[in-house]
């Protein structure tokens, strides 16, 4: 699941709204007549190192507008595959709040279309729809201000899919005033009944009186409140009564704590529905007849909570509470959503499971269980089961991905270094990339690693793999006695794991059985392999996973000269893995940041550890020796268990003669 994303749904969609514009203006993009490089791009947007937007003016309501242009994607300067898309950025000024119908029509078989804040970078885009024909559309209420406008394609690396392909495009601006009662200081609160009609709310008062005009022409009664401003403008009115027989935990107010570790069972049959409804979260599903729980992420990590174990057809909804283990006001509960999860489990009608991927250390988080609807009115499914919580500890964390700046035109890319066996030539095109299990008096035990990337153009990949070296003093190349653990998994759904500049790119190994590896520094290789490749078979395909870099926590090297660098190879153990340097002066990263960065790439290490016993226990200041500090030490804390050696919990005589039997330095 994703905790976040590019898209806020809104509501003007739910209105099929249509009008006829009065003053017309005709414009055309202002690059060039085709798709192609981002070279100073007039209209390239927030993809340029320099933002550039085409300016459509200032307009008042009855506007009409029409853009032409070109859109989709396209073989970049000195390339050989599809592996960039033509955006046109627009901004356009509104004088007056208005309806604001924007129609985005293109030859390509599918488009997408967004709306966002006037001229942002990183771009603020609110509004987000793809259509799977060559239309698509949406419907704003917007106030007076400057916006965005984004036209293009989904972006996809296929030369001759006709979906993605670059081609002629349509975008339609239809500029209408709303209705008069709507948004007067005068008027009430959108969910509180009234005897007059409209309410404060500007863009939800023109929604719901479009579906309904007497509450605006007549008065705002309930069902304008009901059917209107939480159905359709996803206001939300918190309320629980009592029920009889429903479970302890049926109201958000008296959430169940669960721990780590814990499963807990329940019965929905007697519930409520004191949640939100997906009109004001944003979710895909209805549900109702809910329970709380909430639960606290021990570290930073990744937080599941599981109930498969469940017998009935079932959505979850998880929310961040931060600081607080409680709600303090239920009505801000949409404001705290991170996201839905339904048939998780892999049975259709079924139960879910749920991770959040990014946890913090912490941080409390809401669950939401409950049963699905088919809609607004429709009884929501009921039944019994459990929820078991289980977490992942981050071990390591290069950070997140980001885009590099090309230094030839400008453009900001998505860039990834093959791993895989690229050619004939190629067959172990792979990386070693440092990390660092933390110190401590622990073993950790590797359970799952993330690694971003993408499947580039003509490449088959059955499998992901991946290799744990250790990584000796001063960062020699590994060899293959330096090998920990390898493994492979069939090649895995990508998906989104945080705000990143890619988003569905993270790919999860699963370590089954774990990899225990100690406190110290090793190298992560990952690659894609396919039977039928160079490095497996008889090189009839290839398989290529391109790992994405610039990751701004991860480890820098650096070559004899102090310059930047990675180690790759082209086969392994012969020549194996050489210093490469080629990103150097082709590619920077953005203002501000650290040049060396270029050269990290962007995984996570995640697993849990297990205290170890110290080797030198009557070392109590850890400085490697037992001597007269550590015995002050422990007559300071006789009778507690401060300077406890034997484990019993007691400072005492059976620990003073364990400290003098250790005097000195430590093996």
């Amino acid at each position: 699941m994703s905790k976040s994303g590019l898209f806020r749904g809104t509501l003007a969609a739910t209105v099929a709204l249509a009008f006829a514009g009065i003053a017309s203006a005709q414009y055309t993009q202002n690059d060039a007549a085709n798709c192609g490089p981002q070279t100073n791009d007039p209209n390239g947007g927030c993809n340029l190192a320099s933002p550039l937007f085409q300016d459509l003016g200032s307009h008042a309501t009855g506007e009409f507008l029409t853009v032409t242009g070109t859109i989709g994607t396209y073989i970049p300067t000195g390339g050989t595959t599809y592996t960039s898309r033509d955006l046109d950025w627009f901004t356009i000024t509104l004088t007056q709040d208005s309806v604001v119908s924007i129609t985005l029509t293109t030859t390509a078989a599918q488009n997408v279309l967004f709306i966002g804040d006037g001229g942002t970078c990183p771009a603020a885009l609110w509004y987000g729809v793809q259509a799977a024909t060559p239309q698509s559309s949406g419907t704003q209420y917007l106030a007076a201000g400057t916006y965005t406008i984004v036209a293009t394609t989904p972006f996809e690396t296929d030369a001759v899919n006709p979906v993605y392909a670059c081609g002629n495009y349509t975008l339609s601006i239809d500029i209408q005033p709303g209705n008069p009662s709507c948004g007067s200081a005068t008027t009430q609160p959108c969910d509180v009944a009234h005897a007059t009609g409209g309410c404060d709310d500007w863009s939800c008062c023109n929604v719901v009186c479009s579906a309904d005009p007497l509450c605006c022409d007549l008065q705002w009664d309930a069902n304008c409140v009901t059917n209107g401003a939480v159905a359709l403008c996803g206001y939300f009115i918190y309320t629980c009564p009592p029920a009889a027989g429903a479970p302890v935990n049926n109201c958000v107010t008296a959430a169940t704590q669960i721990a780590v570790g814990e499963t807990k069972t329940f019965d929905t049959t007697n519930s409520t529905t004191d949640g939100p409804s997906p009109v004001a979260t944003g979710a895909a599903a209805w549900m109702g007849k809910d329970i709380w729980y909430v639960i606290q992420a021990p570290a930073n990590g990744q937080l599941t909570l599981d109930s498969c174990a469940s017998s009935y057809d079932q959505c979850m909804e998880l929310y961040a509470l931060g600081t607080s283990s409680s709600v303090t006001d239920p009505s801000t509960l949409p404001s705290l959503f991170i996201g839905q999860v339904d048939d998780s489990c892999g049975v259709v009608g079924g139960p879910a499971t749920l991770t959040l991927v990014d946890a913090v250390q912490g941080e409390w988080y809401l669950l939401r269980v409950g049963g699905w609807a088919a809609d607004a009115v429709s009884a929501p499914a009921v039944g019994a089961g459990s929820v078991t919580a289980s977490f992942q500890q981050v071990i390591f964390s290069s950070g997140n991905q980001n885009t590099v700046t090309v230094v030839a035109d400008g453009s900001n890319v998505n860039l990834g270094l093959s791993s895989g066996a690229i050619s004939a030539t190629s067959k172990q095109r792979w990386l070693a990339m440092p990390f660092t299990a933390p110190a401590g008096d622990v073993t950790w035990a590797v359970e799952q690693i993330i690694a971003k990337g993408f499947i580039p153009a003509g490449s088959t990949d059955t499998n992901l793999e991946y290799v744990i070296w250790k990584r000796n003093a001063n960062n020699p190349a590994p060899v293959a006695a330096d090998q920990v653990a390898a493994g492979s998994v069939p090649f895995p759904a990508f998906y989104d794991d945080a705000l990143d500049d890619a988003a569905t790119a993270a790919a999860a190994i699963d370590v089954n059985p774990p990899v225990t590896i100690n406190p110290g520094n090793y190298y992560l290789t990952v690659f894609a392999s396919d039977p039928n490749d160079s490095a497996h078979g008889n090189g009839s395909t290839i398989s290529n996973f391109a790992w994405f870099i610039y990751a701004k926590d991860g480890i820098n090297l650096f070559n004899s000269g102090g310059a930047p660098m990675a180690w790759r190879s082209v086969t392994f153990p012969t020549p194996g893995f050489v210093v490469y340097t080629g990103l150097t002066g082709v590619y920077i990263v953005k203002a501000g940041d650290d040049q060396n960065d270029i050269y990290t790439t962007s995984f996570t290490i995640l697993g849990s550890s297990t205290p170890t016993a110290p080797e030198c226990p009557a070392d109590l200041d850890d400085n490697g020796t037992v001597n007269a500090a550590d015995l002050a030490i422990l007559l300071g804390a006789w009778g507690g268990s401060g300077g406890d050696i034997d484990g019993n919990g007691t400072t005492n005589a059976s620990d003073l003669a364990l400290l003098l039997g250790a005097w000195g330095a430590c093996p």
